[in-house]
């Protein structure tokens, strides 16, 4: 590379103006087209690939593992009568359910009419999920209540699902007295 100076100067109306002009004299850029530049770019593009495929591989192993489905089939409900301390079936029924495939931790509502076909009154007094990891956050209407003689009374319950697989059938208890 070399560095020369040169000086202009130009006359104008008897006034010289001189001007100092810098040349610099440049090599060319080149790229660089060597085999360890094309060898380097390969390893930074399969470098990429890899962690873009491990990245997604994360990600859909951590997603398909967390995805669990429950089938809730069935609600079995059982109504027990406790008399003098010892609790005994006194009526068993099954209310098909079957309406969606529900995701683990999310909830259902089922309701379904209770009449009492018994020759006197009961006493509602609590309702519990019978099925492990199945949890009843709700119920209506509030417990205790009575139902005379061949009463039929509403009852709605919001069950809560187990973060695991399941398919199959959930039972219930009604404590009755």
């Amino acid at each position: 590379m070399e560095l020369f100076n040169s000086y202009n100067c130009v006359n104008i109306n008897n006034i010289s103006i001189i001007s100092r002009k810098v040349n610099i004299a440049t090599k060319p850029s080149t790229i660089e087209n060597s085999v360890n530049f094309v060898n380097k770019r390969k390893l930074t593009m399969i470098i990429a690939a890899v962690a873009i495929l491990i990245s997604t591989l994360a990600y859909v192993g951590t997603y398909s593992e967390s995805v669990t489905t429950v089938n809730v089939m069935s609600v079995n409900v059982n109504v027990l009568l406790n008399k003098s301390g010892v609790a005994s079936i006194i009526e068993t029924f099954t209310i098909p359910y079957n309406h969606e495939t529900l995701f683990g931790g999310s909830s259902f509502y089922v309701d379904f009419d209770y009449t009492n076909n018994l020759g006197y009154s009961i006493t509602l007094n609590s309702i519990v999920s019978a099925t492990p990891g199945f949890n009843l956050i709700s119920h209506s209407p509030a417990f205790p209540v009575t139902i005379k003689e061949h009463g039929t009374l509403e009852i709605g319950m919001k069950i809560s699902v187990p973060k695991q697989n399941f398919a199959g059938g959930v039972s219930v208890n009604i404590l009755a007295s």
